[in-house]
């Protein structure tokens, strides 16, 4: 897994690349990666997330997905249920 860029400046806006390498099997059929990013990384100075969107590649917030597998067919799925049940306390996609 890498990410870069590897060093971000606080309070600034910016673009990301989370990148995971999986081995010569893959990933299996109906399998995935779960990425659980803290709030704080999208947090208002009121303490409101800023939900991901995956529509439109230009605007704020946007996750994607893509694979180096031409056969493969990811899916993105955006969920705002942390994982202690509570909305946008931990976004994941």
């Amino acid at each position: 897994m890498s990410l870069r860029p590897d060093l971000f400046a606080a309070a600034e806006v910016g673009s990301c690349l989370l990148r995971f390498e999986v081995g010569k099997e893959g990933i299996a059929t109906n399998g995935g990666l779960l990425v659980d990013f803290p709030k704080a990384w999208f947090a208002t100075l009121a303490p409101l997330s800023k939900p991901f969107q995956s529509d439109d590649r230009k605007a704020p917030h946007f996750a994607g997905v893509e694979t180096s597998r031409a056969e493969s067919r990811p899916q993105l799925e955006i969920q705002r249920e942390g994982l202690q049940g509570k909305l946008d306390r931990y976004p994941h996609i």
